[in-house]
C-alpha cells in the first residue's frame, strides 16, 4: 500500500515525503528499514513496515477525520509497540473514552451535600484528553450523518467543546447564549430552572431554514437547556441531527425532555 487514505485511489492520493527511518529499527532491534508516508489531502503520517515487522505493528481504527475535501473521510495508521515516536499512536475508541473518562474528577457534597460534581476541568487542561472527547464526537457524527452544516454550542461550556468540534468537521459554530448577550435581531426562549426561569437566544441569521445542526454542551442533567436549546432551532427551521454532551446523568432523565431528538453521550453516571 503506497497510500494512506483509505477512500483515496493511488492516482488521487500519493505520499509526497518518503524517507527511511532507522532510528526506529535500531530501537527495537529489528534489522530492517521503515518508511513514512505524508498523505498532502490528509496531512497525517502513514506508517509502512516491511514484511518481516508484522509482529510488532497492529492496523487500528483511527478516529482523525479529515476536512479539506469532502471526500476524505479518514486515515489509517499503524502503530508499532516500543517505538520512540508516542505522538503517532492511535488508540481505539474504548480507549479515548477511557482517557477522557481518567481525566474527569469526582467532589463529593458539591455545591451542596449529597451532590457528587463531575469536574471537567481535567480534561481541557489534558490536550490528550480533550483531543480524545473530539475525536471520539467526530467519530460518531462522521458514522451516523453525511452531512453537518453547524455546530451550536451552549453556553457557556459548550463553547469550549463546539469551536474544536468545528474546527475538525470543517464546518461553522454559532452561539446559543444566554438572554442578552448577543447583538442585532434575536430569536429567544424561555424554559424553567429549578429555582425559577431563564432564556436563551440565538442570533437570527446564524443558522438557515433546512440546515442540519448539532447541538453540543458539556453535561446533560434535567435536559431544560438541551430542550430549549432544540427549541430555538426547530423555530428556525433547521434540522436537529443530534445532542452531543461529555457527561450525561442518566438518573435525571434529561434525554427525555430532548425526545424525539437523539442524546449521545460520551460518559454516562447515575
Amino acid at each position: 500500500m503506497d497510500f494512506c487514505c483509505r477512500y483515496h485511489t493511488a492516482n488521487q492520493c500519493k505520499p509526497v515525503l518518503r524517507r527511511a527511518i532507522r532510528p526506529l529499527s535500531l530501537h527495537l532491534g529489528i534489522e530492517c528499514i521503515h518508511t513514512a508516508a505524508l498523505c498532502p489531502c490528509a496531512g497525517v503520517y502513514s506508517m509502512h513496515f516491511c514484511r518481516g515487522c508484522t509482529k510488532m505493528v497492529a492496523p487500528v481504527y483511527t478516529p482523525r477525520w479529515m476536512s479539506v475535501r469532502d471526500d476524505v473521510r479518514r486515515c489509517h495508521m499503524f502503530v508499532f509497540t516500543g517505538s520512540p515516536f508516542t505522538d503517532w499512536i492511535v488508540m481505539s475508541e474504548q480507549q479515548l473514552e477511557e482517557r477522557v473518562r481518567r481525566a474527569v474528577r469526582v467532589f463529593p457534597d458539591f455545591p451542596s451535600p449529597g451532590i457528587y460534581f463531575r469536574d471537567i476541568t481535567p480534561v481541557l487542561k489534558d490536550p490528550a484528553a480533550f483531543s480524545a472527547a473530539i475525536d471520539l464526537f467526530v467519530s460518531h457524527l462522521r458514522a451516523n450523518f453525511q452531512k453537518i452544516d453547524v455546530i451550536a454550542g451552549l453556553d457557556s461550556r459548550g463553547f469550549l467543546f463546539g469551536p474544536a468540534l468545528a474546527q475538525r468537521l470543517g464546518i461553522g459554530f454559532v452561539l446559543i447564549r444566554k438572554k442578552g448577550k448577543l447583538p442585532g435581531p434575536t430569536e429567544s426562549v424561555s424554559y424553567t430552572l429549578e429555582y425559577g426561569k431563564a432564556e436563551l437566544e440565538i442570533q437570527c441569521d446564524a443558522v438557515e431554514p433546512g440546515q442540519k445542526v448539532v447541538i453540543i454542551d458539556d453535561l446533560l442533567a434535567t435536559g431544560g437547556t438541551m430542550g430549549a436549546a432544540c427549541e430555538l432551532i426547530n423555530r428556525r427551521k433547521a434540522d436537529i441531527l443530534a445532542c452531543l454532551v461529555l457527561i450525561e446523568l442518566t438518573s435525571l432523565h434529561g434525554a427525555d425532555k430532548v425526545k424525539p431528538h437523539t442524546v449521545h453521550s460520551l460518559l454516562q453516571y447515575d
